[in-house]
């Protein structure tokens, strides 16, 4: 052989070692894989729920017929709740109450609703995520009995707001299960660790007394709409302080209109 056929020969066995090395090294098995370790099938972006609520409050004085057994007779009172819950809710002062997707003559009127058109504030909150409503001014000091399994219990709060957490939770399509936690906010606002997407983290928060035993959740079908207020009469119950207030010879209820708007799927946020 020739010393030129001689090297075409070698580097031709060079050619032929390397290139089977090199698809050994590059060949795993896995045809959705590039080079460089990463998929090359299209990433699918994650999808949210997106639920909206629209929160509306009406306000008349004490004893107007608007708010009278007119309104309640038309909303379902009874069949939503668990009956432990529903005499928890009423012996601590507070009514509660359901309307369909079509809302009752008298919820309309008291809330001053026109040609269909509602007034209330519109939240969009992801399936899971919380809110917080303040149903009444903040008091400098109050003084509160809370029946606790038909037990009484007396508590007087400093620089106290009453609120309530809501959780609104997809169900499934055109369904969704709100949670109701009455809170009471109280004591100087101070910088506190809290739980969040980071971790702990620092927020300007004041003391909070959950109310447990008041906790109720409520499954609704879209345009459905809860309504809560105060009843009885007694000033010190929480009810009371969370709907009822006003000066002597003014005195004022409010109530708390909660309406399921819309739900939509959305778009998550990918991760770098």
């Amino acid at each position: 052989m020739s010393p030129a056929c001689y090297r075409l020969t070698w580097l031709a066995v060079v050619m032929t070692a390397l290139a089977g090395a090199s698809g050994c090294a590059l060949w795993n098995g896995d045809e959705s894989m590039g080079p460089t370790g990463r998929s090359l099938l299209k990433q699918v972006t994650p999808q949210a729920d997106a639920i909206e609520l629209e929160v509306s409050f009406v306000e008349r004085p004490v004893g107007d017929p608007l708010l009278g057994s007119s309104l309640w007779d038309e909303l379902d009172t009874i069949s939503t709740l668990d009956p432990t819950v529903l005499t928890s809710l009423r012996r601590n002062g507070f009514r509660f109450g359901v309307a369909g997707s079509e809302p009752p003559r008298n919820l309309l009127a008291a809330m001053g609703v026109v040609g269909g058109r509602y007034n209330g504030h519109r939240y969009s909150q992801r399936s899971g995520q919380a809110m917080t409503i303040d149903t009444w001014p903040a008091y400098a000091t109050c003084r509160v009995s809370l029946d606790e399994a038909g037990e009484r219990r007396q508590q007087t709060y400093k620089q106290a707001r009453c609120t309530f957490r809501m959780t609104p939770e997809r169900l499934q399509d055109g369904w969704v299960r709100v949670e109701f936690i009455p809170e009471i906010h109280h004591g100087e606002l101070k910088m506190r660790a809290v739980p969040g997407d980071q971790g702990w983290q620092p927020v300007g928060s004041q003391l909070v007394d959950p109310l447990f035993d008041q906790r109720f959740s409520v499954a609704l079908n879209l345009g459905e709409t809860v309504v809560l207020s105060a009843d009885g009469d007694d000033p010190e119950s929480v009810g009371h302080h969370f709907f009822r207030g006003g000066t002597t010879g003014h005195k004022l209820q409010r109530l708390l209109i909660v309406r399921l708007v819309d739900m939509r799927r959305i778009d998550g946020v990918r991760a770098n």
